[in-house]
């Protein structure tokens, strides 16, 4: 051992000697620090030290041989866990370097037991770390942790001391915020931001943390101080915080619902409206008080809305409702439903409203037209049973005229049957007219003259016109045939009647008109190519009243479209007339003008099956009597029957009469002589006139089988399905010999 080393023994922690070129020439190791370190005079000391960090040692020193200054650091040794204090100078050629454990104090107090014990309460995590100027990549190396960052990223402290901080980074860390980062611990400066990092099972989760920089009294190092706290259930509460919005914002815009909040103070905030009175779909929010809300509602309903509220403020109420008209800008009126929450303090004010106003104008005029519709069809069925009775009390008195009819009268006494005939036919056009108004007259088409139905229809006509207004006609002689049926075309032009009186302010004119047109080839038409080829009768009702915006014209044939007040139109006139003709092959057509009236066409196709219609004399009621052929009568209405089995006797039949399907059935179950049956439709019991007819034509096929209805709702399904003939009621004498002829005829 030489001199030097003799000196150096009694120094404590290890010092050494370097040479120039960093061997060393002699060493004292003052405890255990290089116990294993074999030979030691002569090493590198990269060698002798790589677990205290050689390299950083070596570079220590290398720059003291190169300055001459000098220098001071602190190296971690993993494998011992502990911090060392390194010195180096240079004197007389050489480094000299000691090596010693770095105290608690001199170590800025971190593991210090009493600062740890106070760092490892906190619930947010603490991390030390300093810049590591040989390893750039790395940028900082972590030098100390407490027990709640253990705790959250799994991490024992000698697994992660010493590791460089990007150890925690994961594909889901930001780069940019990594490199604020950088640039704040390059510029010493504080950070305060929030970033992704990753825990040792490789799950992500977000921090909020703050980077103070801290530096060392005594060797001048700086180190920085991490506080993270986990905000990760915070992000996923803004983030679903961020989709109600947005989807409440969506909802708002695509709904007709003004959302509203009152928070217990003067104002209201309404979301997605100018005001209450108006919907935006922008999604803006504006105060209003409740005297400017008031405003926005009709003044007729303000008083009766603020009372409503007031009261329910001032009560126990969890809930407020109220219904009211707003008057907007332009003076149009929109009706609101009104629905919120009210919620209380512990003393039960009312501290807070939530609520959404709904725009329910659309909604009640719906309401109004269903209302109206439903009371049609309670109309309806009441004229349905109405001409049903009625019809049975015509045929009695038109039954009863033919058998006076045949009589020797007096010409005073025949005057007086025809009169009579006369008038039950009026009455019969009538019920036809009721029942299908009641929809429930089954569509009977029939080859018939249009202008001379226009003639017969005056008197109907004249009444649904408003007294003020004529009414006048223009028919073409030409006009000719239709082949549709006879009631609903008049229920049809009645229809238009009725709505150009309504467009008539006071006095006025409606024209009926009819003409003759032709289409000579496909798309050749003046309606805009929707009609076949052919010839049609066009049937005009046109008035001077208002007429129409061309918006309204585009709606007009649409159901339930009305521009009438509330209880004044069904918006299904023009619709039904349209779909009549469009039935039956045609079409309808309006053109109007505002302040010039209106004109609406009906387009049917001609009946070009017209020879012999006009003319032809009618045979004699003889060639259609009967030849003593037997016909059971099947009629509940018992003036009814008996009229109408001496209208059958005196054709010549004989007749069996019953009141009820289930005595005609007996009466068949024991006569073999029955040649036809005669049963009306409607009558009561089990077994109506449509279940007679199949079950006459399942057990007695070989019986031709004729009805006869004034009501006949579902006929359509019934009868002609079976192939049954109806004749209908009030029918007459020569009625009820044709049809039987012709019946027994094709049997």
């Amino acid at each position: 051992m030489d001199t030097a080393s003799i000196h150096l023994e009694p120094i404590e922690d290890a010092f050494l000697v370097l040479e120039s070129d960093l061997t060393v020439s002699s060493w004292s190791s003052g405890g255990t620090l290089f116990a294993n370190a074999g030979e030691v005079v002569g090493k590198r000391l990269a060698a002798l030290c790589p677990d205290i960090e050689g390299s950083a040692a070596e570079a220590l020193c290398r720059d003291v041989v190169r300055t001459g200054r000098p220098k001071r650091t602190q190296l971690f040794s993993p494998s011992r866990k502990r911090w060392y204090d390194m010195r180096a100078y240079r004197a007389q050629g050489r480094v000299f370097l000691s090596i010693a454990e770095a105290s608690a104090t001199t170590s800025n107090g971190y593991e210090q037991p009493a600062f740890a014990k106070l760092l490892n309460r906190l619930n947010d995590m603490v991390i030390v770390s300093e810049v590591n100027p040989e390893d750039p990549s790395h940028f900082r190396r972590i030098l100390y942790v407490n027990e709640a960052f253990v705790a959250r990223y799994g991490y024992a402290p000698d697994e992660i001391i010493g590791k460089p901080f990007s150890v925690i980074d994961g594909p889901e860390t930001d780069p940019e915020i990594v490199k604020s980062i950088h640039e704040a611990v390059l510029e010493r400066r504080v950070f305060r931001g929030e970033i992704v990092n990753y825990a040792k099972s490789g799950e992500p989760f977000w921090v909020e943390l703050d980077i103070l920089p801290e530096t060392d009294d005594v060797t001048g190092r700086v180190r920085f101080v991490n506080v993270e706290r986990d905000i990760t259930e915070r992000k996923r509460l803004e983030e679903q915080l961020v989709r109600d919005r947005e989807r409440l914002q969506f909802f708002n815009s695509v709904s007709n619902d003004i959302l509203w909040e009152w928070d217990g103070g003067e104002y209201f905030t309404v979301s997605g409206a100018t005001s209450l009175g108006d919907h935006l779909s922008s999604g803006r929010r504006i105060q209003s008080t409740l005297d400017e809300i008031l405003l926005q509602i009709h003044p007729e309903d303000r008083n009766r809305v603020r009372t409503s509220l007031v009261g329910a403020l001032a009560s126990e109420n969890a809930y407020w409702e109220c219904d009211y008209r707003i008057l907007k800008a332009d003076g149009s009126i929109r009706y609101r439903e009104n629905r919120a929450a009210i919620f209380r303090d512990e003393a039960g004010e009312a501290s807070r409203m939530i609520g959404a106003a709904n725009d329910v104008t659309e909604w009640r005029a719906m309401q109004d037209r269903l209302a109206a519709q439903e009371k049609l069809e309670a109309l309806g069925t009441m004229a349905g049973g109405v001409s049903h009775d009625f019809n049975n009390i015509l045929s009695v008195v038109l039954g009863s005229m033919d058998l006076l009819s045949d009589k020797d009268l007096n010409e005073p006494c025949k005057r007086l049957v025809e009169t009579a005939i006369e008038a039950a036919e009026q009455g019969a056009a009538l019920t036809h007219q009721l029942l299908a108004f009641a929809r429930s007259q089954p569509l009977f088409s029939e080859p018939f003259d249009v202008n001379e139905l226009i003639k017969d229809s005056k008197g109907i006509f004249r009444q649904a016109a408003p007294r003020a207004v004529v009414v006048v006609y223009s028919l073409t002689t030409e006009c000719g045939y239709v082949n549709v049926d006879k009631d609903r075309l008049q229920a049809a032009i009645l229809n238009l009647i009725i709505n150009s009186g309504q467009a008539i302010a006071a006095e006025g004119r409606i024209k009926i008109s009819t003409w003759r047109a032709k289409v000579p080839n496909e798309g050749a038409d003046p309606v805009g190519g929707c009609l076949n080829p052919g010839e049609y009768v066009v049937i005009e009702v046109s008035d001077d009243g208002e007429g129409m915006s061309p918006s309204v014209q585009l709606h007009a044939f649409e159901p339930f479209f009305t521009t009438k007040g509330s209880g004044k139109g069904t918006g299904l006139g023009l619709s039904s007339v349209y779909g009549f003709a469009q039935q039956t092959g045609g079409t309808a057509t309006i053109s109007s003008e505002l302040g010039e009236g209106t004109s609406v066409c009906i387009w049917l196709p001609a009946d070009q099956d017209v020879g012999g219609k006009e003319g032809k004399a009618e045979p004699d009621i003889t060639a259609f009597s009967g030849a003593g052929e037997r016909v059971l009568l099947v009629e509940d209405d018992i003036r009814l029957r008996e009229n109408t089995e001496m209208l059958l006797r005196q054709l010549s039949y004989a007749v069996i009469a019953t009141a009820t399907a289930s005595e005609a059935l007996e009466v068949l179950a024991h006569r073999h002589d029955v040649n036809v049956v005669l049963s009306d439709i409607v009558m009561p019991g089990a077994m109506d006139g449509l279940e007679l007819a199949r079950v006459i034509k399942r057990d007695y096929p070989h019986i031709p089988i004729l009805l006869t209805t004034g009501y006949a709702l579902g006929l359509s399904d019934g009868s002609a399905a079976m192939g049954i003939p109806v004749l209908r009621k009030p029918y007459r004498k020569q009625d009820i010999a044709r049809s039987l002829r012709s019946l027994l005829t094709t049997s």
